[in-house]
């Protein structure tokens, strides 16, 4: 008999990763380290919203994009560990029927150590264990390599390449197109024994 699938409802869950880090909703309290961590180039060049603005304006359009997507069933969580904002990982639309897009990213002092891949495996887990959802996108700047192995180690496999133009900003890009398709195979919600692994071996890859 399989794992009863959940509905998200009002709950915005905190998920376990490893090594003290969690996925959790975002708060208010985020937007100073949030603030700093838009004025890394990197975060900014791979990530489309906010190009043109300056670090507060973009972080505080971010926390407003995260609430506004939990009310339309796209869970977004903040990579953290204790009070330290190590990155950003959530829903962003929803393609298809039974399908969710996924983005994430990590901030300067995080990369490196395998949490990218470790909190995507957690978050595409637990999104494929919501009712209805079976498919996972991420879609993926083309040359950001890897961003690119950070899902081909969480287990998403390349369809092909697509012209996106982001509705949030005047940037058009060409991405790869990575899907994940399946069932997850245990809990990783907090409060419950096991806490959930990624299924792929090595961490050591730099996440941009």
């Amino acid at each position: 008999m399989g794992r009863r699938r959940a509905t998200l409802g009002q709950s915005r869950p905190t998920l376990l990763v490893s090594r003290g880090v969690v996925l959790r909703p975002w708060s208010r309290g985020d937007l100073v380290q949030l603030t700093s961590a838009y004025a890394d180039d990197d975060v900014r060049r791979w990530t489309p919203i906010g190009r043109s603005l300056d670090d507060r304006t973009t972080a505080a359009i971010f926390l407003s994009n995260a609430e506004r997507y939990w009310r339309m069933d796209l869970p977004n969580f903040a990579i953290a560990r204790e009070r330290d904002l190590l990155g950003a990982i959530g829903c962003v639309a929803k393609p298809a029927p039974g399908e969710l897009e996924i983005a994430y990213w990590l901030t300067k002092e995080a990369r490196g150590s395998g949490i990218a891949t470790e909190a995507l495996t957690v978050m595409s887990r637990w999104a494929l264990g919501l009712t209805g959802v079976h498919t996972l996108r991420a879609e993926i700047v083309k040359g950001n390599l890897a961003s690119l192995n950070c899902a081909r180690r969480a287990g998403f496999v390349v369809r092909g390449e697509i012209q996106r133009k982001y509705a949030d900003s005047d940037v058009t890009a060409v991405v790869w197109d990575t899907v994940l398709s399946g069932q997850p195979t245990e809990s990783c919600t907090t409060g419950e024994p096991e806490l959930a692994k990624p299924s792929c071996p090595g961490y050591s890859l730099e996440i941009g």
